[in-house]
This record gives C-alpha cells, structure tokens and sequence, in this order.
C-alpha cells in the first residue's frame, strides 16, 4: 500500500509540473522577419537621411533594389564556394582555384556596385547617393544593436566574457 502511494504521489508531482511548463509560454516571442515591414523600414530611414523627395526616392529605390537583388545573387554563389569546399584530400591546386572564383566573384559584385551607383547618380544628385549609402550602413548597424539588445538578457553583456577562451587581448606585432 505505502509503495502505491508513494507511486501514485510521484506521479502526481510529475503530472503537475509538466502540465505548469506546458501552460507557460516562452518569455521572449521573437517576432517574426517581415521582409515587406524591413524594406518599408529602410527606405523611410534612408529617405529621411538623404533627405530624398518623394520624387527622388520613386526614381532612387527601384535601381537600388535591383542592385541588392543582384548583390544577393552573388553573395549566394561565394557563400556556395565556401561551403562545398574541395575534397579533405583535395589538393592545394583546387583550394586555390575555390579562392580564386571567390575573389572574381567579389570583383564581379564591386563592378555591380560601380554600375549601379552610376545610374543612381544620374536620377539622383550624387551627394543624396553618397547619403544613402551611408544611411544603410547606419540602418543595418540599428539593427543589429536593436537584435542584439534585444536578446542580450540571454548572455553576458560584454564580449570578451562570452568568447569561449577568454577576453581578447590587444594584438602587439613583434617587432
């Protein structure tokens, strides 16, 4: 009888708690990436920094998303050199020859950039262009702090104390 009680109270408890983590949910819901929301997002943010028209930026938006979307195709293609890397037994040939597609590859991306900036240029005064350039920058760069303040409740603030091996130490050349 005690050894049917004991049971039975074990199994109770174990009910109770599994049924207490089922009903709470997680605390930090990641919102979802809306990519619609994202490029909204970007473009009102470098339209105000590049103080744009709403005319200029009709003109600007369209060549500069067709600029990603080819930027986006290239980055795919190295990222695919990168990780269906040669054999382990491949030789030292074939490794060179994968670097090398990779730095044509980013050539051909810096050609891109060149291209489209030159169209940008002539639908949009060169200072806004050279504005905007620098917006994205600071979009992306909020939003990677906004990520990374979101989630950093999870892990130590600081950097060094999250490297596996310890805090960085400052690189002093041997002289």
């Amino acid at each position: 009888m005690k050894k049917h009680t004991y049971l039975l109270m074990l199994l109770l408890v174990i009910l109770v708690n599994t049924n207490v983590f089922a009903q709470n949910p997680p605390r930090h819901k990641q919102p979802r990436f809306n990519p619609r929301e994202y490029k909204e997002r970007m473009e009102k943010f470098v339209s105000k920094h590049a103080e744009f028209t709403q005319e200029e930026a009709n003109k600007f938006f369209p060549i500069f998303h067709e600029m990603k979307e080819k930027q986006r195709e290239i980055m795919k293609q190295i990222q695919q050199k990168k990780f269906s890397k040669p054999a382990s037994g491949a030789s030292d040939k074939e490794f060179q020859d994968v670097i090398m597609d990779i730095e044509k590859l980013k050539i051909q991306q810096a050609e891109l950039e060149e291209s489209y900036y030159k169209k940008m240029c002539k639908v949009v005064p060169a200072k806004k262009v050279f504005e905007a350039m620098i917006a994205e920058d600071l979009f992306h760069r909020n939003m990677l702090q906004g990520f990374d303040n979101h989630h950093s409740k999870d892990r130590p603030s600081k950097r060094s104390e999250a490297h596996p091996h310890g805090p960085h130490k400052a690189f002093t050349p041997v002289a």
